[in-house]
């Protein structure tokens, strides 16, 4: 996932299904330069349609919690 979202530079997931749907828990570690209220509503967007339309489940929810902020290496 770190490679598919500018900005992140680690990420961890967490599928719970239960009840013929999908909850999602995403833990990231982000670099200091991104907008994280932005980012994360990109991602929930885009697991949540990734997981329907190549899975066809159900996603019930897409929480995206930040752990950790790093400044950038380079």
């Amino acid at each position: 996932m770190s490679k598919r979202f500018q900005g992140v530079k680690d990420a961890k997931a967490k599928v719970t299904y239960k009840n013929d749907s999908a909850q999602i828990l995403i833990k990231l570690q982000v670099f200091t330069d991104v907008n994280v209220p932005a980012l994360c509503k990109g991602i929930q967007e885009r697991v949540k349609e990734s997981v329907e339309n190549s899975m066809e489940i159900k996603v019930n929810d897409v929480s995206v919690n930040v752990d950790g902020v790093s400044s950038q290496e380079g």
